[in-house]
Protein backbone atom coordinates (compact mmCIF):
# COMPACT_ATOMS: atom_id res chain seq x y z
CA UNK A 1 0.00 0.00 0.00
CA UNK A 2 1.36 3.57 -0.98
CA UNK A 3 2.01 5.46 1.85
CA UNK A 4 0.19 9.15 1.68
CA UNK A 5 0.89 12.29 0.69
CA UNK A 6 0.36 15.42 2.98
CA UNK A 7 0.12 18.81 2.27
CA UNK A 8 3.38 20.44 3.90
CA UNK A 9 4.11 23.76 2.79
CA UNK A 10 7.27 23.40 3.87
CA UNK A 11 9.49 26.21 3.31
CA UNK A 12 12.42 25.73 0.96
CA UNK A 13 14.92 28.55 1.94
CA UNK A 14 15.72 26.36 5.19
CA UNK A 15 17.10 23.62 2.10
CA UNK A 16 19.44 26.16 0.10
CA UNK A 17 22.67 27.33 0.66
CA UNK A 18 21.53 30.53 -0.73
CA UNK A 19 18.64 30.51 1.99
CA UNK A 20 16.01 31.71 -1.10
CA UNK A 21 13.07 30.10 -1.75
CA UNK A 22 9.42 29.55 -1.62
CA UNK A 23 7.37 26.63 -0.15
CA UNK A 24 6.70 23.37 -1.31
CA UNK A 25 3.28 21.96 -1.19
CA UNK A 26 4.47 18.55 -0.53
CA UNK A 27 7.69 17.32 0.81
CA UNK A 28 9.12 13.95 1.10
CA UNK A 29 12.88 12.93 3.06
CA UNK A 30 14.04 9.67 1.05
CA UNK A 31 16.68 7.71 2.72
CA UNK A 32 16.43 4.23 0.74
CA UNK A 33 15.52 3.51 -2.51
CA UNK A 34 12.18 1.63 -1.62
CA UNK A 35 10.76 4.70 -0.31
CA UNK A 36 12.36 7.10 -3.21
CA UNK A 37 10.48 4.94 -5.55
CA UNK A 38 7.37 4.73 -3.92
CA UNK A 39 6.93 8.78 -3.21
CA UNK A 40 7.53 8.64 -7.40
CA UNK A 41 4.84 6.37 -7.83
CA UNK A 42 2.75 8.18 -5.66
CA UNK A 43 3.11 11.77 -7.14
CA UNK A 44 3.25 9.85 -10.45
CA UNK A 45 -0.60 8.22 -9.85
CA UNK A 46 -1.65 11.61 -8.51
CA UNK A 47 -0.20 14.06 -11.05
CA UNK A 48 1.99 15.45 -9.12
CA UNK A 49 4.85 17.66 -10.61
CA UNK A 50 8.37 16.25 -8.45
CA UNK A 51 11.71 17.80 -7.70
CA UNK A 52 14.51 15.92 -6.13
CA UNK A 53 16.75 18.24 -4.14
CA UNK A 54 20.69 17.22 -2.26
CA UNK A 55 21.69 19.80 0.29
CA UNK A 56 20.52 22.54 -2.10
CA UNK A 57 24.06 24.68 -2.34
CA UNK A 58 24.03 24.60 -6.41
CA UNK A 59 19.78 25.28 -6.77
CA UNK A 60 17.90 28.65 -6.68
CA UNK A 61 14.05 27.94 -6.04
CA UNK A 62 11.72 30.36 -6.93
CA UNK A 63 10.02 32.85 -4.73
CA UNK A 64 6.53 31.15 -5.03
CA UNK A 65 8.54 28.02 -4.16
CA UNK A 66 7.29 24.53 -6.08
CA UNK A 67 3.91 23.60 -6.45
CA UNK A 68 4.55 19.79 -6.07
CA UNK A 69 6.56 17.34 -4.50
CA UNK A 70 9.78 17.77 -3.16
CA UNK A 71 12.30 14.92 -2.57
CA UNK A 72 15.13 14.95 -0.59
CA UNK A 73 17.88 12.33 -0.93
CA UNK A 74 18.94 11.22 1.96
CA UNK A 75 20.37 7.82 0.61
CA UNK A 76 23.82 6.42 2.67
CA UNK A 77 26.43 4.46 2.41
CA UNK A 78 30.13 4.22 1.31
CA UNK A 79 31.69 1.44 -0.09
CA UNK A 80 35.22 0.85 -0.92
CA UNK A 81 36.52 -1.84 -2.95
CA UNK A 82 40.46 -2.24 -3.36
CA UNK A 83 42.64 -4.10 -5.51
CA UNK A 84 46.23 -3.84 -6.74
CA UNK A 85 46.29 -1.26 -8.93
CA UNK A 86 43.57 0.29 -8.23
CA UNK A 87 40.52 1.08 -5.69
CA UNK A 88 36.43 1.42 -6.47
CA UNK A 89 34.62 3.44 -4.26
CA UNK A 90 30.70 3.38 -4.50
CA UNK A 91 28.99 6.11 -2.73
CA UNK A 92 25.39 6.75 -2.62
CA UNK A 93 24.16 10.36 -3.84
CA UNK A 94 22.83 11.38 0.10
CA UNK A 95 26.57 11.35 1.10
CA UNK A 96 28.19 15.19 1.60
CA UNK A 97 30.56 15.89 -0.65
CA UNK A 98 33.30 17.29 1.65
CA UNK A 99 33.02 14.19 3.97
CA UNK A 100 33.58 12.13 1.03
CA UNK A 101 36.52 13.94 -0.37
CA UNK A 102 37.85 13.77 3.39
CA UNK A 103 37.41 10.21 3.44
CA UNK A 104 39.13 9.49 0.47
CA UNK A 105 42.08 11.55 1.44
CA UNK A 106 42.28 9.23 4.88
CA UNK A 107 42.46 6.15 3.26
CA UNK A 108 45.52 7.81 0.42
CA UNK A 109 42.96 7.99 -2.39
CA UNK A 110 44.37 10.83 -4.75
CA UNK A 111 42.27 12.37 -7.68
CA UNK A 112 39.82 14.89 -5.49
CA UNK A 113 41.77 16.30 -3.41
CA UNK A 114 41.67 19.64 -4.86
CA UNK A 115 37.39 19.45 -4.78
CA UNK A 116 37.68 20.10 -0.89
CA UNK A 117 35.31 22.49 0.68
CA UNK A 118 32.79 22.14 -2.10
CA UNK A 119 29.33 22.24 -0.58
CA UNK A 120 26.82 19.88 -1.24
CA UNK A 121 26.27 16.20 -1.98
CA UNK A 122 27.62 13.14 -3.79
CA UNK A 123 25.23 12.62 -6.09
CA UNK A 124 25.30 16.43 -7.04
CA UNK A 125 28.99 16.25 -7.98
CA UNK A 126 28.57 14.63 -11.74
CA UNK A 127 25.53 16.73 -12.44
CA UNK A 128 27.50 19.56 -13.50
CA UNK A 129 30.78 18.17 -13.31
CA UNK A 130 31.80 20.12 -10.45
CA UNK A 131 35.68 21.11 -10.26
CA UNK A 132 37.95 23.14 -8.70
CA UNK A 133 41.92 24.33 -8.71
CA UNK A 134 42.58 21.97 -11.90
CA UNK A 135 40.53 18.71 -10.70
CA UNK A 136 37.09 18.02 -12.24
CA UNK A 137 35.07 14.72 -10.53
CA UNK A 138 34.75 13.14 -14.41
CA UNK A 139 38.29 12.40 -14.03
CA UNK A 140 37.88 9.99 -11.43
CA UNK A 141 33.82 8.56 -12.18
CA UNK A 142 33.87 5.51 -13.28
CA UNK A 143 30.36 5.14 -13.97
CA UNK A 144 26.94 6.77 -12.59
CA UNK A 145 23.53 4.39 -11.16
CA UNK A 146 20.43 6.45 -11.60
CA UNK A 147 16.51 5.51 -10.85
CA UNK A 148 14.76 6.01 -14.59
CA UNK A 149 11.47 8.39 -13.32
CA UNK A 150 9.18 6.75 -15.72
CA UNK A 151 10.02 2.96 -15.67
CA UNK A 152 11.72 2.66 -11.73
CA UNK A 153 14.13 0.71 -12.80
CA UNK A 154 17.59 1.18 -12.30
CA UNK A 155 20.04 1.92 -14.83
CA UNK A 156 23.74 2.69 -14.96
CA UNK A 157 25.41 5.31 -17.12
CA UNK A 158 29.20 4.69 -17.95
CA UNK A 159 31.62 7.44 -17.69
CA UNK A 160 31.18 8.11 -21.66
CA UNK A 161 26.94 8.13 -21.79
CA UNK A 162 27.92 10.69 -18.96
CA UNK A 163 28.94 13.31 -21.56
CA UNK A 164 30.86 14.90 -19.42
CA UNK A 165 32.54 18.74 -20.49
CA UNK A 166 33.22 21.53 -18.55
CA UNK A 167 31.05 22.12 -15.77
CA UNK A 168 28.72 20.14 -17.77
CA UNK A 169 27.05 16.63 -18.09
CA UNK A 170 23.62 14.70 -19.67
CA UNK A 171 22.07 15.31 -16.15
CA UNK A 172 22.27 19.02 -16.28
CA UNK A 173 20.68 19.15 -19.69
CA UNK A 174 18.06 16.38 -18.48
CA UNK A 175 17.02 17.00 -14.86
CA UNK A 176 13.93 15.50 -15.29
CA UNK A 177 14.57 11.62 -16.57
CA UNK A 178 16.98 10.18 -14.30
CA UNK A 179 17.85 10.78 -10.34
CA UNK A 180 21.25 9.82 -9.18
CA UNK A 181 20.87 7.25 -6.65
CA UNK A 182 25.11 6.80 -6.53
CA UNK A 183 28.21 7.20 -7.72
CA UNK A 184 30.92 4.84 -8.88
CA UNK A 185 34.68 6.19 -8.88
CA UNK A 186 38.36 4.98 -9.91
CA UNK A 187 41.38 5.31 -8.01
CA UNK A 188 44.25 4.48 -9.50
CA UNK A 189 47.40 3.69 -7.07
CA UNK A 190 50.07 5.11 -8.79
CA UNK A 191 48.57 8.74 -8.90
CA UNK A 192 50.98 11.32 -7.99
CA UNK A 193 49.24 14.80 -7.46
CA UNK A 194 50.11 17.34 -10.05
CA UNK A 195 49.39 20.89 -8.96
CA UNK A 196 48.48 22.98 -11.64
CA UNK A 197 46.22 25.52 -10.24
CA UNK A 198 48.96 29.01 -9.65
CA UNK A 199 47.23 30.13 -6.61
CA UNK A 200 47.51 26.17 -4.83
CA UNK A 201 51.02 26.03 -5.96
CA UNK A 202 52.17 29.36 -4.78
CA UNK A 203 50.71 28.50 -1.46
CA UNK A 204 52.07 25.46 -1.16
CA UNK A 205 55.47 26.81 -1.88
CA UNK A 206 55.33 29.55 0.63
CA UNK A 207 54.86 26.50 3.49
CA UNK A 208 57.35 24.43 1.52
CA UNK A 209 55.72 21.55 0.53
CA UNK A 210 56.61 19.64 -2.40
CA UNK A 211 54.16 16.83 -3.17
CA UNK A 212 56.14 14.40 -4.90
CA UNK A 213 53.54 11.28 -3.53
CA UNK A 214 50.31 10.23 -2.79
CA UNK A 215 50.49 9.77 0.86
CA UNK A 216 47.71 11.05 2.90
CA UNK A 217 50.16 13.92 4.65
CA UNK A 218 50.65 15.19 0.98
CA UNK A 219 46.92 14.86 0.36
CA UNK A 220 45.89 16.81 3.54
CA UNK A 221 48.40 19.44 2.98
CA UNK A 222 46.74 20.42 -0.20
CA UNK A 223 43.20 19.50 1.13
CA UNK A 224 44.21 22.59 3.48
CA UNK A 225 45.36 24.84 1.14
CA UNK A 226 42.07 24.16 -1.28
CA UNK A 227 39.90 25.25 2.20
CA UNK A 228 42.34 28.28 2.83
CA UNK A 229 41.77 29.46 -0.52
CA UNK A 230 38.12 28.84 -0.55
CA UNK A 231 37.61 30.76 2.76
CA UNK A 232 39.30 33.85 1.41
CA UNK A 233 36.89 33.78 -1.45
CA UNK A 234 34.00 33.35 0.83
CA UNK A 235 33.26 29.97 -0.55
CA UNK A 236 32.91 27.42 2.70
CA UNK A 237 29.64 27.25 4.01
CA UNK A 238 29.77 28.35 8.21
CA UNK A 239 33.36 30.06 8.23
CA UNK A 240 33.89 32.46 10.36
CA UNK A 241 33.23 36.24 9.32
CA UNK A 242 34.04 35.05 5.47
CA UNK A 243 30.71 33.62 4.46
CA UNK A 244 26.92 35.41 3.43
CA UNK A 245 24.47 32.81 1.95
CA UNK A 246 25.22 32.06 -1.69
CA UNK A 247 25.40 29.23 -3.63
CA UNK A 248 29.08 29.75 -4.55
CA UNK A 249 30.07 30.74 -8.00
CA UNK A 250 27.29 32.05 -9.76
CA UNK A 251 28.61 31.99 -13.35
CA UNK A 252 30.53 29.55 -15.41
CA UNK A 253 34.09 30.80 -16.66
CA UNK A 254 34.04 31.86 -20.24
CA UNK A 255 35.92 29.20 -22.43
CA UNK A 256 37.11 31.07 -25.51
CA UNK A 257 39.12 30.44 -28.97
CA UNK A 258 42.17 31.97 -29.68
CA UNK A 259 40.32 34.61 -31.97
CA UNK A 260 38.02 34.85 -29.21
CA UNK A 261 40.52 35.86 -26.82
CA UNK A 262 42.47 38.09 -29.32
CA UNK A 263 38.79 39.65 -29.83
CA UNK A 264 38.02 40.32 -25.59
CA UNK A 265 41.36 41.73 -25.82
CA UNK A 266 40.96 44.94 -28.41
CA UNK A 267 37.08 45.48 -26.73
CA UNK A 268 38.90 45.74 -23.38
CA UNK A 269 41.65 48.14 -24.71
CA UNK A 270 38.61 50.36 -26.70
CA UNK A 271 37.44 50.34 -22.85
CA UNK A 272 40.33 51.83 -21.40
CA UNK A 273 41.14 48.64 -19.37
CA UNK A 274 45.01 48.28 -19.76
CA UNK A 275 45.42 45.68 -18.15
CA UNK A 276 45.91 42.28 -19.37
CA UNK A 277 43.12 40.01 -19.80
CA UNK A 278 44.28 36.73 -17.49
CA UNK A 279 43.85 33.14 -18.80
CA UNK A 280 44.01 29.90 -17.97
CA UNK A 281 45.27 27.37 -21.02
CA UNK A 282 42.72 24.82 -21.54
CA UNK A 283 43.81 21.90 -24.41
CA UNK A 284 46.93 21.68 -26.00
CA UNK A 285 47.90 23.01 -29.89
CA UNK A 286 45.60 23.70 -32.09
CA UNK A 287 42.12 22.99 -30.31
CA UNK A 288 43.98 25.36 -27.46
CA UNK A 289 41.55 27.66 -25.76
CA UNK A 290 41.81 29.91 -23.08
CA UNK A 291 39.65 29.91 -19.44
CA UNK A 292 39.40 33.83 -18.56
CA UNK A 293 38.26 34.51 -15.10
CA UNK A 294 34.58 35.34 -15.07
CA UNK A 295 35.13 37.75 -12.08
CA UNK A 296 37.54 40.02 -13.68
CA UNK A 297 35.28 40.48 -16.20
CA UNK A 298 32.16 41.57 -13.78
CA UNK A 299 34.98 43.92 -12.09
CA UNK A 300 36.44 45.85 -14.91
CA UNK A 301 32.50 46.60 -16.17
CA UNK A 302 32.22 48.27 -12.95
CA UNK A 303 30.58 45.76 -10.64
CA UNK A 304 32.99 45.85 -7.53
CA UNK A 305 33.01 43.59 -4.77
CA UNK A 306 30.58 43.93 -1.79
CA UNK A 307 27.92 45.72 -4.34
CA UNK A 308 24.56 45.62 -2.73
CA UNK A 309 20.98 46.26 -4.17
CA UNK A 310 17.80 44.88 -2.97
CA UNK A 311 18.69 42.28 0.02
CA UNK A 312 21.66 40.80 -2.64
CA UNK A 313 24.46 41.67 -3.56
CA UNK A 314 28.23 40.17 -4.95
CA UNK A 315 30.52 38.81 -2.11
CA UNK A 316 33.27 41.57 -0.63
CA UNK A 317 35.24 38.22 -1.20
CA UNK A 318 34.92 37.21 -4.55
CA UNK A 319 33.15 38.63 -7.53
CA UNK A 320 31.78 35.69 -9.21
CA UNK A 321 29.55 34.93 -6.04
CA UNK A 322 26.13 36.36 -5.69
CA UNK A 323 25.12 36.88 -2.14
CA UNK A 324 21.88 37.13 -0.07
CA UNK A 325 22.46 39.84 2.53
CA UNK A 326 19.79 38.08 4.75
CA UNK A 327 16.50 40.30 3.32
CA UNK A 328 17.17 39.02 -0.33
CA UNK A 329 14.56 37.64 -2.57
CA UNK A 330 15.01 35.34 -5.61
CA UNK A 331 13.64 37.96 -7.75
CA UNK A 332 16.11 40.34 -6.63
CA UNK A 333 19.25 37.88 -7.46
CA UNK A 334 18.12 37.26 -10.34
CA UNK A 335 17.57 40.29 -11.72
CA UNK A 336 21.00 41.52 -10.49
CA UNK A 337 22.17 38.55 -12.56
CA UNK A 338 20.84 39.70 -15.26
CA UNK A 339 22.16 43.05 -15.17
CA UNK A 340 25.54 41.70 -14.90
CA UNK A 341 25.77 39.55 -17.91
CA UNK A 342 23.68 42.34 -20.07
CA UNK A 343 26.78 44.49 -19.02
CA UNK A 344 29.31 41.87 -19.36
CA UNK A 345 27.56 41.26 -23.00
CA UNK A 346 27.83 45.06 -23.93
CA UNK A 347 31.11 45.76 -22.96
CA UNK A 348 32.87 42.32 -24.21
CA UNK A 349 30.48 40.99 -26.31
CA UNK A 350 30.44 37.60 -23.54
CA UNK A 351 27.52 35.89 -22.96
CA UNK A 352 27.90 34.65 -19.59
CA UNK A 353 26.63 31.19 -18.07
CA UNK A 354 24.54 30.70 -14.99
CA UNK A 355 26.61 27.80 -13.02
CA UNK A 356 23.41 26.94 -10.36
CA UNK A 357 19.93 25.42 -11.48
CA UNK A 358 17.77 28.16 -11.27
CA UNK A 359 13.63 26.81 -10.83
Amino acid sequence: MLFPLYKTDKVLSTFTSIKLGGRASYFFRANNLWSLRLALKKAKLKGIPVLIIGEGSNLVISDDGFDGLVIKLELRGIKIIKSEKACRVRAAAGENWDAFVKKLITNSFGGLECLSGIPGSVGASPIQNIGAYGQEVASCIESVECLDRKSLELVKLSHDECRFNYRSSIFKKDLTGLVITHVNYYFDKEYIPEIIYPQLRVDLEQKGIHIISCSIKALESIRASVLALRIKKGMVIGAKDSYLPSVGSFFVNPILTNSEYAELKKRCLSLGIKEEVPFFEIGKGKTNKKKVPAAWLIENAGFSRGFSKDGVGISLKHALVLVNNGNGTTKALLSLANEIKKKLKDSYGITLKKEPVVL
